[in-house]
Formats: structure tokens, sequence, C-alpha cells
């Protein structure tokens, strides 16, 4: 595979600045956007064959037309004699494959929620005209925005999803212990085999480790291990929802995105719920009084003798009192027999649970074949061992020093203490904005105006911009999440800006299509492009396609310094 060189010029736009990761099929560099200032991902991609290449473009140009906060912008393609180009959001930070080598297996909770976040994803795709098949889901393709929210990232060998059609050769890739078996056949690949894909991602990120490869289990030289053997107090319902995503059958796995989403949701709930009892008091606990003693039984004393009775022996005959003295010695003896207690002392019992079908109490792992789920497990609540404190996991050894492919274990697994998983906290944002008092409000174009070519939108700003932030023009549709809206043109600092509506519905990108919007403005970080918070929106706005194509403005003289280029050719 050829490398490209820091600073070369793709398609006299893309100044590449280093290489993020490489792969089987191409690589993926940082490039600078020359045209809007801002960094971008390409993906290069070489394909053997004509065919391969020409599902390539045309899947490369569906991905654009796609809007969903779980996947990546997809803003351009370009090709060479010989290669392909994809142009990409680009998403700073780890991935969630390195996330895990440098923190260890992550809790219980936050794996669930990334789940719901991945297979809301996973839905979109599937239920697009034609579905979009991702195929390569791994820790290494998700990452994290700045709000802790979940991308799906490389959609290099995406392919739609046409019944009875094969994927054509050179287009195909396997990650092993990622992907499903039907992948490794070159066979048709459905839904189903994302879900496959997904619930072994699920899988290492609560172990650490990697599920044995499909054809590794399907020839029976290895077994899929309960994640429990690795990490103890991993729940039943979240074992289920692995064991159901990783059969070998596609026809035993879950039916779509979101049918397992459901189930995610309900284990999480469930998880939830076992926390709060774990964390609960005791009700009434017993109060004891205060003792100087040390606990323990403490040795019974002999009654002793009345005043009165020792009076009437006084002047009692002796015989009497001779009696009266036996009859206490016996009275004593039989009393002091009774009041020495038995102690019983009960061994306890200890079980390590290696198998989602077993209960009975073992203390070895043992490699055997995740079975199917019994009804009563199923209906039964998570097991959760209490904790007094919640909270994370205790820093698990690194993963580094670990195979990709674990070998059945031969002896119980290091023991470690299970922490019962708090209730899914709100995401805390990892790079939180400067705090802002900056506002603006609306000026220009006024509510419900159509625009047919050029439109010029202007605000009015009352405070001051933190540094490193800018203003963003934004369009979104009605019902739409204005934080997910795209931008019209490259941020700005000023109050106005001038957009070529035309150009923007003429562009490759393709991000605008007649018909009403509504727009706004919005925050963003001016590095990177990204979305901080909304300032104003809901002004609705009309384009349409003017019936004559119009000249576009050649501008007289260089824009101010703040400006940016607000035409897309």
């Amino acid at each position: 595979m050829d490398e490209i060189r820091t600073h070369t010029i793709l398609n006299n736009r893309y100044e590449v600045q280093r290489e993020l990761g490489r792969g089987g099929m191409g690589a993926v560099y940082l490039a600078q956007d020359l045209r809007y200032r801002k960094p971008v991902a390409i993906k290069l991609a070489r394909l053997a064959s004509p065919e391969a290449r020409d599902q390539f473009r045309r899947e490369a140009d569906y991905l654009q037309k796609l809007h969903h906060h779980s996947l990546p912008r997809v803003w351009d393609t370009f090709s060479d004699t010989q290669r392909d180009f994809l142009v990409m959001e680009y998403i700073p930070g780890d991935d969630l494959e390195t996330l895990v080598q440098r923190k260890g297996p992550q809790a219980e909770w936050q794996v669930l929620r990334w789940a719901n976040e991945l297979l809301d994803g996973l839905a979109f795709l599937h239920t697009q005209s034609p579905p979009i098949i991702h195929r390569d889901i791994k820790p290494g393709n998700l990452k994290l925005r700045g709000d802790g929210t979940l991308v799906l990232v490389d959609f290099g060998i995406a392919k739609e999803y046409l019944p009875g059609v094969n994927t054509v050769a050179g287009a195909t890739a396997v990650t092993p212990g990622f992907s499903p078996p039907e992948q490794y056949s070159d066979s048709l690949t459905d839904a189903r085999s994302d879900l496959y894909s997904a619930g072994a991602t699920m899988y290492f990120l609560l172990t650490g480790v990697a599920p044995a490869p499909a054809p590794a289990r399907s020839s029976g030289d290895q077994k899929l291990l309960a994640p429990s053997s690795y990490t103890p107090g991993v729940s039943t319902a979240t074992e289920m929802v692995i064991r159901k995503a990783l059969n070998l059958p596609r026809e035993q796995r879950w039916r779509s995105a979101a049918e397992m989403a459901e189930v995610v949701d309900q284990a999480a709930q469930r998880l939830a719920a076992a926390a709060s009892v774990a964390r609960k008091p005791a009700q009434n606990p017993p109060r004891q009084a205060p003792d100087k003693a040390p606990p323990g039984p403490r040795p019974q004393r002999n009654p002793a003798p009345s005043w009165p009775l020792l009076l009437g022996l006084f002047v009692g005959i002796v015989a009497v009192v001779a009696g009266a003295v036996f009859l206490l010695s016996r009275t004593g003896d039989s009393q002091t027999a009774t009041a020495t207690p038995a102690v019983a002392v009960a061994a306890p019992a200890s079980a390590t649970p290696t198998s989602l079908a077993s209960a009975t109490p073992t203390t070895a792992a043992t490699a055997v074949e995740l079975p199917a789920p019994a009804a009563a497990e199923a209906a039964a609540p998570p097991a959760q061992p209490p904790a007094d404190t919640p909270g994370p996991p205790p820093t698990s050894t690194p993963i580094a020093t670990r195979t990709p492919i674990p070998q059945p274990p031969t002896a119980t697994p290091t023991a470690r203490p299970a922490v019962t998983a708090p209730a899914a906290p709100a995401a805390t944002p990892t790079n939180p904005p400067p705090a802002s008092s900056v506002s603006v409000a609306l000026l220009e174009p006024a509510e419900g105006d159509t625009r047919q070519a050029e439109a010029i939108f202007r605000w009015s700003v009352a405070g001051s911009l933190p540094p490193g932030q800018a203003f963003e023009v934004f369009f979104y549709k009605a019902g739409e999440d204005p934080l997910r809206g795209f931008g019209l043109a490259a941020p700005t600092t000023g109050a106005s800006i001038q957009v070529n509506l035309a150009a923007l519905d003429a562009s490759p990108a393709h991000p605008l299509d007649p018909g009403q919007y509504l727009w706004g403005v919005r925050l963003v970080q001016q590095a990177t492009g990204a979305p901080l918070r909304v300032l104003a929106d809901g002004r609705r706005l009309i384009y349409e396609r003017a019936s004559q194509p119009q000249p576009q403005p050649q501008p007289t003289s260089p824009p101010e310094p703040t400006a940016t280029p607000t035409s897309i050719p």
C-alpha cells in the first residue's frame, strides 16, 4: 500500500497532515480542508476490480445523504486512476479499543449505554432504502465526541443490501473475533451480520478480550466463554443479549437492531434497579445497648439468696436450715447445667458462576459453549453482589499483554472485586465548552422568506465570544434536533454571512434540497467545527430552485480577515 506524504494536496483542496490508521484495504488520513479551513478525515481505498470501485463510489455517494447523530458526516468523494477517497467528518480522540487497552474493561452500565447508541445508528442504516450494512463494526471503529456521544466511523466496506446479491470481490474484509461466519466466505450478509459484530463489541468492552473467531467456533477448536468468566459480576440479562447476538446461525440471532436495542434497554433498567436495592440501607436495624464488656456470651451467675430467707434460716431449727441448704445446692447445679449454650458453626458456601445455564457452584471456569437461554433464567432478575459505594470498577490489568484471541482457561481466573453498577448517570462532557454569556438574535432573512440562490444571513450579538469559538448558520427540518442540523458555511466570528444555496444544492455532498427549513445560529469550536450549543433557531425559510441558472458573483476585493468562503463549487 502506497503512503501519502505529509503536506500532499489531494483534489486541489485537502492538505494531508498525518496518517490516522491503516487496514487491509486502505488507510485513513487527517487532512485540512483548505476551502473551509477545518480538519477532515480522508479514507483511502485501493480496490482491485472495476466492479469493486464502482460499488465503492455508488455507496459513497449514498452515504453523503445520511444524517444521524451516531454517524459521521460524509462530505465528499473523489478518485484518481487507481484509488478512491472518502472525505468524512473528523472525530478527534481515542477509539474504544484504545480506551479499553488504556483503562481496562468498562463498567457494565457504560457498555449498555454505548450499545444502545450503536444500535440506534444501525437501526437507522438498516432501515434505509436500500438498507446499508456496515460490515466492519468493532471497538476500533467506535469513537466518542467531545460531549460523550458515540460515533460509528469507517464506512470503507459498507454496502447496500440487495437480497440475493453477494458482495463483489475486493470489497470484503474480516476482523477475527468480530466478523460473523458468513463474512469469511464472501456469502450474503445482511443486518444480522452487523448485530453479530455489535455483540462481539459488547463482549470486548466488558472483558478486554475478543471472543473466539467464528471459524474456530464452527470447527469446534475454540469455545465461546461467558463474559463473566473474565469479568465476574456481569448480569445474566446482559450476557443473554450478547449470547444471542453471537449465535453462529443467522436465524438464531436478533431479528433487527431495534429488537436488540429494546432488550439492551431492559437489561440497563434491571441493572439500575439492582444497584438501587444494593445501595438501600437496612430497614430499622436492631439497636444494641452500650456495654463496656467485649462482645460474646456472658457467664451466667447463680441466683443470690434473699435476706428474708437468711433471717428464717437464722431463727429456724437446724433441720430446716440443713434441708434448705440441700435444696438450694441442687437447684443451683441444675441451673448451671442448663446455662451452658451449645454453639453451632456453619461452613460458608462459595460459588463461582462460569456459564449462563448452570446454577451449580463451582470453583473453576470451564470452557463451554454458551447454551441456549432457559425461560426461568431469562425471567429472573440479574444477580448483583452488594456494594457499599457504587462507582467504576478498580483499574484492571492492561490488556496490551493479552492475546487478541483468548484460549479457554485451564484454571480459575483471578477473582476481582465485583462492583455493583450504579444507575446510569447523565453523560458528563469530557471537554465542556468555556462558560459564555454571548447571545444572538436573528435578523435576516425574515420569517417565511423564500430564497433561490444567494442568501445573506444576519444576526445581532450581545456579549463576547470565548476564545476558540465562532458562530455557524445551520439548517434543519422541523422535528429534528437543532444541534444535529448541517452548517451552511464555514464558522465566522462576525454577525453576518452570505451563502450560495444553489451551490449547496448542486454540490457533490448535496446537503440541500428544495423545501421548507428552519435556520438558526449556534456556537461551534472554531478549529474543528464541532457544535457546542444553539444560540437562536426556529426561523422558517423556504428554498426554491431558480428556473434559470444564475451566474455566481465574483468578488472584487479580498474578504475581511474574519470572513470565510461561503460557497461550495
